[in-house]
């Protein structure tokens, strides 16, 4: 379906209309599919504007959806700062539970994901009044370098306005 429908779809500077997917393929076997995205489509996703999922992180996340919805949001951060535990209860889909067992559960999918089995957090943190964390995620080489990009672009920012002032 992906591969026969039409998409129009804009960022407001650029539009692509067209097929999303080129081509695919199956195994059978395993029911793991491979996509190929229609490459017209990926100029809308530039770098740093798209991320992908440590596919070896997810496996061993099996059957955890609170962690996997959390590991899918924060893949998509390259500096994460403190959540409140509510927003990721909300963001992994448990609103309605008792806020014991949600902030159970949070903790366990945070644990896990800094576990050496899954390997994606370095660690986290607890705010002073335990409401909210923040983790401390692993960067690739690539999100490293586009943090340090960042960074010294900042920099420069903030020196040529000092020079503008002074």
């Amino acid at each position: 379906r992906l591969r026969g429908g039409t998409f129009d779809i804009t960022d407001r500077k650029k539009r692509y209309f067209g097929g999303l997917i080129d081509g695919g393929f199956k195994d059978e076997i395993t029911n793991h599919y491979r996509l190929s995205v229609n490459p017209n489509f990926a100029v809308l996703f530039g770098f740093g504007m798209w991320a992908s999922i440590d596919w070896q992180q997810r496996q061993a996340m099996k059957k955890l959806p609170t962690a996997q919805a959390l590991h899918a949001y924060l893949s998509t951060h390259a500096a994460p700062g403190f959540h409140n535990i509510d927003t990721y209860a909300e963001i992994a889909g448990l609103e309605g539970k008792t806020k014991r067992n949600v902030r159970a559960r949070i903790l366990t999918a945070f644990k896990l994901m800094a576990s050496e089995a899954v390997g994606f957090l370095s660690g986290y943190e607890l705010s002073g009044d335990g409401k909210s964390i923040k983790p401390h995620v692993k960067h690739t080489k690539t999100q490293a370098q586009h943090i340090g990009r960042k960074i010294a672009a900042s920099k420069r920012r903030k020196k040529a306005a000092r020079m503008d002032t002074g």
